[in-house]
This record gives C-alpha cells, structure tokens and sequence, in this order.
C-alpha cells in the first residue's frame, strides 16, 4: 500500500486525514500515523486511494517540472545558435514561444 511513497506524499495524506505531525516524523511513523488513523480504520480503500492520488500527482508535477527544464534548455541553446549566426533573438526571451 505505501509502496512507492516518499516522505512528502505520506506527510501529505497524514495532514489532510486531520494529523498533527512534528518536522521530524519519520516514514514508518507517517505510516503508523496512518494506519492508526480513524478514516484509515474506517475505509482502507479510500486512503489507498487517496495516496495513489498524491503519488500520481507529484509524478505529474515532476514531469511537468523537467519538461519546463528542457524546454528551457532547449531555448538556451536557439539563442547560442541564434548568436553564433549573428541573428537577432527578439521576440525569444522566453519558453512561452513554446507552448501551444
């Protein structure tokens, strides 16, 4: 069930299950925080599902992160080719030009 998690996604899900959590809290006590939850006890199912969720979306958060690098990167070199041919870049400054 909490395969695949990193401390954030736990501390996500504890914190929105209504958990008071210290800076320091562990992963195996973010787990048993968990586990020991009412909802938890209540609906097994639901937090399974709730932390897929969290997992899912940091993944997205993190894809949409490193696509914005490389298109970032992509854009620094247009500007090194663009001044290696003595061509203006105006109008470039920016990886908006990218997007759709």
């Amino acid at each position: 069930m909490f395969k695949n998690c990193r401390k954030e996604d736990l501390r996500i899900v504890a914190l929105e299950l209504g958990e008071t959590l210290s800076e320091k809290v562990t992963i195996v006590e973010l787990t048993e925080i968990i586990k020991e939850n009412k909802y938890f006890k209540e609906d097994v199912e639901f937090v399974k599902e709730f932390i897929q969720y969290n997992i899912e979306d940091r993944k997205k958060e993190e894809e949409a992160r490193l696509r914005e690098k490389e298109l970032e990167l992509e854009l620094a070199r247009l500007h090194r080719v663009n001044s290696d041919n003595g061509r203006t870049d105006e109008g470039y400054n920016s990886i908006r030009v990218f997007e759709f």
